[in-house]
Order: C-alpha cells, then sequence, then structure tokens
C-alpha cells in the first residue's frame, strides 16, 4: 500500500502553489489511500487546492477533516467486484454515472 509522505504531500502543495502562480484559478488533488500528518492538513486545506479528493479505503479521523476534504466511498465497486467474481462475470465495468462524470 503506498501512503502519501511528508515530502510526497510537500510536493503536491508545491506543485499547487506552483500551478496557481501559473495562472491556474482552481487546483483539484485525488489519492486513493491517504494517511494525513498534521503537517499534511495544514498543507492540504491551506487554500491551494479547490477539493481534495480522497477514497475511503483508509479510516480518517474527524479532528482531521478540514472544508475541502471530500471522501468517496468505494463499497459499491468492491461490491461490484465480489459478485463480478462470484458469478463468474466480465472483469469489463460501465462507466459508473454517479460521479458526474461522462
Amino acid at each position: 500500500m503506498r501512503k502519501l509522505t511528508r515530502l510526497q504531500i510537500g510536493t503536491i502543495a508545491k506543485g499547487a502553489a506552483l500551478l496557481h502562480q501559473e495562472g491556474a484559478r482552481e487546483v483539484y488533488a485525488c489519492t486513493t489511500h491517504a494517511v494525513f500528518s498534521p503537517p499534511a492538513i495544514e498543507r492540504l486545506s491551506s487554500g491551494l487546492f479547490q477539493e481534495v479528493i480522497i477514497t475511503n479505503t483508509i479510516p480518517v479521523a474527524e479532528q482531521n477533516y478540514f472544508p475541502q476534504l471530500t471522501i468517496l466511498s468505494v463499497a459499491n465497486l468492491l461490491g461490484e467486484t465480489i459478485w463480478r467474481v462470484h458469478d463468474d462475470c466480465a472483469g469489463g465495468f460501465e462507466p459508473y454515472s454517479g460521479l458526474g462524470i461522462d
């Protein structure tokens, strides 16, 4: 399992700052398994990011929530995968329309 380390959070924050410097109006950060240290929360909630999107594969303590944080559930994806493996169905998935992405 890959975790975002302090260095990686610093790198993504520096990247976001550079994007804003170059004229970006909004910057989004996305990851699957987020492990938040206090410095990471400070950097991610500093206003550099419009939204920080993670999955619920690792629990996040409520004291680590911040306004830009969005936590997506992987429950439907895991359930669908288990169902398909159990029923020996094909591995392909139809696009999930619940994300609002076409």
